[in-house]
């Protein structure tokens, strides 16, 4: 698998989010199960971001923190960027409203 690092300048409600690259794209492999809309990933490098694309799960994510252990592996906790990982569908008005 691959992710993509970036910085967002923008807030979390904006659908064309200023977002600028960090790095190149790093591979990895999940070693765990995990939770495609709140992952958890565990790396061995971590350029720095506080956001990302994971094009395997075809979805973008905010980096909500992150942990260094002793071992020098970065742990990433990421939730489902909504707005950004659905634009498309969002700006074509492919909605489904629902009333209660």
């Amino acid at each position: 698998m691959r992710i993509q690092f970036y910085n967002n300048r923008s807030g979390v409600n904006i659908i064309n989010k200023h977002i600028e690259e960090v790095e190149e794209k790093i591979n990895f492999t999940l070693k765990e199960d995990t939770n495609i809309l709140n992952p958890v990933l565990k790396l061995g490098g971590y350029p720095g971001g506080n956001y990302c694309y994971i094009p395997d799960f075809n979805r973008y994510y905010f980096i909500d923190n992150y942990n260094l252990n002793n071992q020098g592996i970065y742990e990433l906790f990421l939730s489902v960027d909504v707005l950004a990982t659905y634009i498309d569908d969002l700006l074509a008005g492919k909605l489904l409203i629902k009333s209660d």
